[in-house]
Formats: structure tokens, C-alpha cells, sequence
């Protein structure tokens, strides 16, 4: 039976969808995806890792749970419709290069026998193929695609213009009669699932938009303006902080605002870590440096007190109050050679520093301990008492840690609050030595 009709674009193009369709059937294809999924995870996964590395990102839960999202609309959305978009551009690039061809467009010849199929183009030579060179066999509601290899098709039209409906009817059934292993052409965009990867891959975008734009809290609002306050103390800000120096003119005053506006900030935005330990870190070292480099003891900084109890005596003991810290100096406790205590026959013994602040607030710091189960790493012999405190408090209204500046004259009172237990005694002994100034 001999078969005429023309091969049109349109054609072609049923042919390419046809051939996208089957390539997504294929077992092999399917393996070969699975394979790009992994390796797309495996670059997306280190491109995150390498620029949370770079950037010094401390990722939250939130932000691995956002990536994630992120991957999965890459995997499933982007991929998937670029993949598809870059083969329709592919396929219109072979059917602007077929539209050179002579026998594009012009009427083909057709000839169905018991052995196979004759094909003759116009102007062509005739070719001919028996039906088990065909490999695979797709078709649409107009066409058969006769697949000899996996680049290598005949397209049949089902309706030749040159048959009339009864020919066209055996014409269809002797094809079908030789050939099985048909694989229905599916429409080549799925509407919905094409609208849905659209919506995904627009949020993709936007997140990814925000995620790249500069966020307010970066260029203005109060943890930008901190950060630029914290760098006015310095003159020169390296990139560890120990490599930044400080301006030679330097206040307290200037690290005291800084600092208690950046606890503040701190507590009521909660930056993030990457936020918060740099910054933190800055002002810890201007205070360091100021401390080493400026700094000259004064009679509002720094003062000397002395006490003693019924058995303790301690003398020349120094404390100073500055960056809203009180540090005591280490200082020797002694022991009252009349006290009638023997180091040899106690068996816990402790100092805690207790000093009331605004006749409201107490802080207490051990500053030493001693018992059997250390006896090896401390010695009783020498009793050096000392340590630092942060003027850190509560604040019963709100819940909130706060600071609050304080001097000298803020300190109500320090005492040293001593405590003895005898061995194979259960007594404990307790005696406060209130300081005073000298």
C-alpha cells in the first residue's frame, strides 16, 4: 500500500515531544537522573557549607530548614523546567536547521508491505527497512514515530491525503498488525504540574533575592549603628581582635556607652552568634587595652581596704571598679597565729566575696575553696583570695539581666564570708570580716 504526505514543522516537533516522553520511560534514563539528583544535592549541599565557611555563617535550625526548602524546589522545580525549557530551545535550534533541508516540506512517498517500509522523499533516493529494525515505536493522535536508533526516526502520518477513510483505516491496521511496543505520546507540558513549578521556582527566586539583598538590620537599625560604634573605639580593626588597636584618646566613658548599649541591644534583638561574638570580642579587647595602655589608677577606680575577724586578718587588699566590673585583687587571708586553728586538722575551708550594690543587690563570687578531695592542688599554707565580677542583676520587672553603672560610692558594703569545717567534726564555722578602706 503506498502512502503520500507531507512532513511539516509541526511534524518534527510532534516527534521531539514524542521522543522527550519515551527518553523519561526508559529505565536507563531513569537510573542516569538519579545520579544528577545526587550530584546536584552534593554540589548544592558544599556550595552552602563552603559559603557558610567563607562568610563565617553560624547556621541556625531555621536557616538549615530554609536551604533545605530551597533544595528541595531546585530538585523537583528548577531543574526539572530548565532541563525541559533548554530541550524545547534545543529542538527549535534542529527544526531552524531542518527548514535547509530540500525535502523539508515536500510530499513523501510511503510504501507498506508484509517485509517493511519503503520510504521515498521527493527528489530522494528511496530507502527501505524491515519491521524488525524498528526499535521503538511511538505515536500521537496524527502520527506514528518509527524509531531505528535513539537519534534516528521515521515519522507516518496516520491520515495520507492520498488514501481515501476505508485505505486509511487498513493503512493504520497494517502498521499496528507489524509493530507493537507502542508508547502513547502524553501532552509534552503537564498544565498543572507546569503552573506548580513556576510557583515554586518564583518563590525559590524571592528567596534567594532576600536572601542575597542586604537585609535592614545589616545597612541601618540598632545592631548596624552598634557595630559602627563598636569600630569608632578603635583605630585600626583587624581581622582577629586581637590584631585591632585602640584610638590613643580613648574614655571609659566611650567604652562604658558602647558596652552597656550592646548588652542592651543583645537582650531585646538576640542576634545571632556570628552577630554577637565579634562584637562582644572588640569591646572586651578596647577594655583590655585601655586598662594596659592609658589607664592610671585613680581614687575612683581603685582602692585599698583591710579587715579581720576574731581569727582571719587581711591587709592591702585592692579592688577596682571600672568598665562595670569590680575586680579584687589577689590578696593574701591570713590566719591569726592565736586563732587556734591548725591547717593541718580542717577539712573544708572557704572565702566568698560578698559585696551589696545600691543597698539593693548582692553579688557573691567563691574565691576559695579548699577540701580533702583537692588537698593535692591547694595549699591551706597560703590563702589568696581574689577574682572578677560583672555588674550583671536582674531586673524584677521585666525578667531581663541589666547593667547598671556603678561606682565607689554605689558599694554599700564587702565583706569576706569565711567557712571551716574541723575534720571528724560536723560543725561549720562562719566568721565575716567586713573591709574598710585604709
Amino acid at each position: 500500500m503506498k502512502a503520500k504526505f507531507k512532513i511539516e514543522s509541526q511534524d518534527i516537533w510532534a516527534a521531539q515531544k514524542n521522543k522527550w516522553q519515551i527518553s523519561n520511560n526508559d529505565k536507563k534514563e531513569k537510573k542516569k537522573e538519579k545520579v544528577r539528583y545526587v550530584i546536584y544535592i552534593s554540589i548544592f549541599i558544599s556550595i552552602i557549607l563552603w559559603f557558610g565557611k567563607i562568610k563565617k555563617i553560624d547556621y541556625s535550625l531555621a536557616q538549615w530548614g530554609i536551604a533545605f526548602v530551597e533544595l528541595i524546589i531546585v530538585l523537583f522545580a528548577f531543574v526539572p523546567l530548565v532541563v525541559q525549557l533548554l530541550y524545547v530551545l534545543i529542538c527549535w535550534i534542529q527544526r531552524k536547521h531542518l527548514l535547509k533541508k530540500s525535502f523539508f516540506g515536500n510530499e513523501s512517498t510511503i510504501i507498506v508491505d508484509e517485509n517493511g517500509i519503503t520510504t521515498s522523499p521527493e527528489n530522494k533516493k528511496s530507502k527501505s527497512l524491515r519491521w524488525q529494525d524498528i526499535v521503538q515505536v511511538g505515536e500521537d493522535d496524527f502520527r506514528y514515530f518509527l524509531y531505528l536508533t535513539d537519534k534516528t526516526f521515521i515519522i507516518v502520518k496516520k491520515e495520507p491525503h492520498n488514501l481515501t477513510k476505508e485505505e486509511q483505516v487498513k493503512f493504520n491496521e497494517k502498521i499496528k498488525k507489524n509493530l507493537n511496543n507502542f508508547i502513547r505520546s502524553k501532552p509534552f507540558i503537564n498544565k498543572p504540574l507546569f503552573s506548580l513549578q513556576i510557583a515554586l521556582v518564583m518563590v525559590l527566586l524571592i528567596m534567594l533575592f532576600t536572601s542575597l539583598t542586604p537585609s535592614q538590620k545589616e545597612t541601618t537599625g540598632p545592631v548596624y549603628e552598634l557595630e559602627q560604634d563598636v569600630y569608632e573605639l578603635f583605630e585600626y580593626v583587624g581581622e582577629d581582635s586581637s590584631e585591632s588597636i585602640i584610638k590613643d584618646n580613648l574614655t571609659v566613658e566611650e567604652i562604658d556607652n558602647v558596652r552597656r548599649n550592646m548588652h542592651k541591644i543583645f537582650e531585646e534583638l538576640d542576634p545571632p552568634t556570628h552577630v554577637r561574638m565579634p562584637l562582644s570580642n572588640l569591646v572586651k579587647e578596647a577594655e583590655k587595652q585601655y586598662l594596659e595602655k592609658i589607664h592610671v589608677p585613680t581614687e575612683e577606680t581603685n582602692r585599698i581596704f583591710s579587715g579581720e575577724s576574731e581569727h582571719f586578718l587581711i591587709d592591702d587588699f585592692e579592688v577596682e571598679v571600672i568598665f562595670d566590673k569590680i575586680k579584687y585583687h589577689e590578696s593574701e587571708l591570713f590566719i591569726k597565729d592565736n586563732s587556734g586553728i591548725s591547717v593541718e586538722y580542717l577539712d573544708e575551708f572557704t572565702v566568698e566575696i560578698s559585696t551589696i550594690f545600691h543597698e539593693r543587690h548582692e553579688k557573691r563570687i567563691y574565691t576559695f575553696v579548699y577540701s580533702e578531695d583537692i588537698a593535692d592542688y591547694i595549699d591551706l599554707e597560703q590563702i589568696i583570695v581574689g577574682g572578677t565580677e560583672y555588674l550583671l542583676f536582674i531586673n524584677e520587672e521585666t525578667g531581663f539581666t541589666i547593667i547598671e553603672p556603678t561606682a565607689f560610692e554605689d558599694i554599700n558594703k564587702i565583706e569576706l564570708i569565711v567557712q571551716w569545717k574541723e575534720k571528724d567534726k560536723e560543725q561549720i564555722h562562719e566568721e565575716r570580716i567586713t573591709l574598710t578602706q585604709k
